[in-house]
């Protein structure tokens, strides 16, 4: 008789998904991206030069990246879900001074640039994406797309809500605190996660043992995804090529999206759009990462994610320099959607591949170790870009770097082979 594949009544780890889903939105859809919303508004207020406000930006996205092996250590010491909990209470914190007493530029420079990033890097993808490797094998990428998807719905959400927000109280502080309720809400979410199938007596995907194997002698030879069967040491998995290869393409779109984030909607001011034309053109980017997220995780349970990831970086190339060029509202708005479609793709499959290549138990592991490289090169657009902006009167350097960024990283994609571990 056939054993079924399906996932059995009372299967909890789509109820993680859902939880899951709320946690990251609250932290990086609704703060992470709200930023791009509520940081026009305030320097406006304030007063504050471009570039030095920015160091905050800076220093927050290289913080996230250099704590990533105090991340995978607390994950694999005291476990996801507290680690979850720690980064949401240092966030909650952190946003409710940014809210209430924040007014001086060192203050921001400490809150934005140190406090909340250790929430966001504790209670980020890392961890939640830890908890998925676990409790989803076949629908691995089905999984991550859903999770991931909350932060692009946030994101969306957010623009023009803050927008709202803010115009109605006539203070850039309601954006931060209106942040801190969704981070509350997190917060209460984060308590009833389960960071494994074995601490509540279930298997991953629902499947026992017996019917992993039976399913995968059934489809033997019909699947083309590379899922490694072997268990990989961090130091085996540092000496392959691969690794390489994704950390360049990672901080690739990652600075891309750091530019489009910090500095987008500030270009959009220059170039004449409006206050409500700017942030529009910022949430397309964010509809369109939202979009594809969920479908995208689907395929990428059916085709090799490695090639959704090469046809990725060649739109994604393209989508920079029409972004850049155009002066159409209409077209720009398209090519934001597709921009953040191209980055939404990215975000799902490359953690993805990742722990197709190399398996869960490693993947907390690798990403606390490469973490901080390609956050650092990321981290500098933020700060870069506002100075290039205070000496040049216009991004156009900045636009013509990535452009040629993404052309390289497009080149290397096509090298993102599975790697073969030696006996």
């Amino acid at each position: 008789m056939a054993v079924s594949t399906t996932v059995k009544p009372g299967f909890f780890g789509w109820i993680n998904v859902s939880l899951l889903f709320v946690i990251y939105m609250a932290a990086f859809g609704m703060v992470y991206y709200g930023f791009s919303v509520i940081f026009p508004m305030m320097i406006k207020s304030l007063e504050w030069n471009r570039g030095t406000a920015s160091i905050a930006h800076t220093l927050s996205g290289m913080l996230m990246g250099l704590l990533g092996p105090a991340v995978a250590f607390s994950i694999q010491k005291f476990g996801p879900k507290k680690t979850l909990i720690f980064g949401f209470v240092i966030m909650l914190v952190g946003l409710l001074f940014m809210g209430t007493i924040m007014s001086q530029m060192w203050l921001w420079i400490v809150l934005w640039g140190i406090v909340v990033p250790i929430g966001f890097a504790f209670g980020g993808a890392l961890t939640l994406q830890t908890i998925l490797l676990y409790w989803f094998n076949l629908k691995r990428g089905t999984a991550m797309g859903i999770v991931m998807t909350g932060a692009a719905v946030g994101g969306f959400v957010a623009q023009p809500l803050y927008s709202w927000l803010m115009a109605y109280t006539n203070t850039w502080r309601s954006g931060w605190l209106m942040g801190a309720a969704f981070v509350l809400l997190g917060l209460i979410c984060t308590f009833f996660v389960v960071n494994k199938p074995q601490d509540i007596g279930q298997f991953a995907d629902g499947l026992s043992p017996d019917e992993v194997k039976a399913a995968a002698e059934r489809n033997k030879g019909k699947t083309k995804i590379h899922k490694t069967g072997d268990i990989w040491g961090i130091k085996e998995v540092l000496k392959t090529r691969t690794l390489w290869f994704y950390v360049i393409l990672t901080a690739s779109y990652l600075m891309a999206l750091m530019f489009i984030a910090s500095h987008g909607i500030l270009d959009f001011l220059d170039r004449g759009f409006s206050e409500m034309q700017a942030p529009l053109i910022f949430s397309m980017v964010l509809l369109g990462s939202a979009i594809i997220r969920f479908p995208i995780g689907m395929l990428g349970d059916k085709i090799e994610p490695r090639h959704i990831i090469n046809a990725s970086f060649g739109i994604m190339m393209i989508m920079v320099f029409l972004i850049w060029k155009n002066q159409s509202i209409q077209m720009i708005m398209v090519a934001g959607f597709f921009f953040g479609a191209c980055y939404g793709t990215n975000l799902i499959m490359f953690p993805t591949l990742l722990g197709n290549y190399y398996g869960p138990e490693v993947f907390a592991g690798i990403n606390g170790i490469i973490g901080p490289l390609f956050v650092v090169f990321s981290g500098i657009v933020p700060m870069g870009s506002g100075y290039v902006y205070e000496n040049f009167g216009n991004y156009d350097p900045v636009y013509i770097f990535l452009v040629c960024l993404l052309v390289m990283a497009f080149a290397f994609s096509f090298f993102m082979k599975p790697p073969m571990k030696k006996a």
